[in-house]
Order: structure tokens, then C-alpha cells, then sequence
């Protein structure tokens, strides 16, 4: 989970077996909110690979939990649990995202008023997917545009 300077958060997750991520902009990160969001996508008996962060506790009633405390270690001696996907993915998706977009604004309700960073997270995911040929793509991308 990213933290934001002055707005909302960023969850992020990397579904390893088909080179998949996700992004989700959060107001939040209770644990009632987390557990929402990751229960959506994440079938239950997955195997999941996170930090020791509290909102992530009761995530190994309906999954299998990987911990890792950053504070000892990076990678788990055990179980060889680590978060090097998605800590290699915020850095790359940092580095493509102009830094006046960094973090979306936040009315006094915690609720997001301009996510600005769904088009990032949507073109990042793009280039990752469709790097071996991104002007071969591109090309056949406006092709399949249909206008009104």
C-alpha cells in the first residue's frame, strides 16, 4: 500500500502466475475497507504474500497468509514469503507518473474528488502487457475505436 502525501491511498497487488496487477484508489486503509476490496478479486484459499500491516490481520480466514515484517527482513527464512513484485511494480508505476499526479484530493469526507491516477494505473498496465510491440499495438488499438 502506497502512501499518499495529502490524499487518498493507493492498494496495490501482482497476481504472479499471469503477470497480472491491480491498483485500487482507497480513502481509507481499515481494515473493513481493505478486506472489502481484497476480497472481491482474490478467491478464498488463494495464497497471499503481504506485510505485517494491521489491516491485513484476519486475512488468513479466508486465505492462505504470507507474512513479512519489513523490520526483520525482506524475504521470509521460512517460508520465502516476500513483496518484491509489488514493491518492483510501485517503483516502476512511480517513475511514470508526473509527480503533480501523485495523489488525488479528498473532499471532508474522506471521498476522492478527481482520481486522476486510475489513467495512470490503466496506461502503466497497458505498456507492462503490450511492451514487446507498444507501436504495433497502439496502432491496432485505434483501429478497434469505435466512434459515435
Amino acid at each position: 500500500m502506497e502512501n499518499p502525501q495529502n490524499g487518498a491511498w493507493t492498494l496495490g497487488g501482482v497476481k504472479r502466475t499471469e503477470e497480472r496487477r491491480v491498483f485500487l484508489v482507497i480513502p481509507h486503509r481499515t481494515e473493513a475497507t481493505v478486506m472489502g476490496i481484497i476480497r472481491t478479486p482474490v478467491l478464498p484459499g488463494s495464497t497471499i504474500m503481504i506485510d505485517c500491516f494491521i489491516s491485513y490481520h484476519n486475512l488468513n480466514r479466508f486465505y492462505t497468509r504470507l507474512t513479512v515484517n519489513h523490520n526483520e527482513t525482506f524475504k521470509h527464512p521460512e517460508t520465502g514469503a516476500h513483496t518484491n513484485s509489488i514493491e518492483g511494480t510501485w517503483g516502476a508505476l512511480k517513475y511514470h507518473i508526473p509527480q503533480r499526479n501523485i495523489t488525488n484530493s479528498l473532499d471532508e469526507n474522506g471521498n476522492v474528488i478527481e482520481n486522476v491516477l486510475n489513467d495512470h494505473f490503466g496506461e502503466f498496465e497497458w505498456r507492462r502487457k503490450h511492451s514487446s510491440d507498444l507501436r504495433g499495438r497502439f496502432i491496432s488499438s485505434l483501429r478497434e475505436v469505435i466512434y459515435p
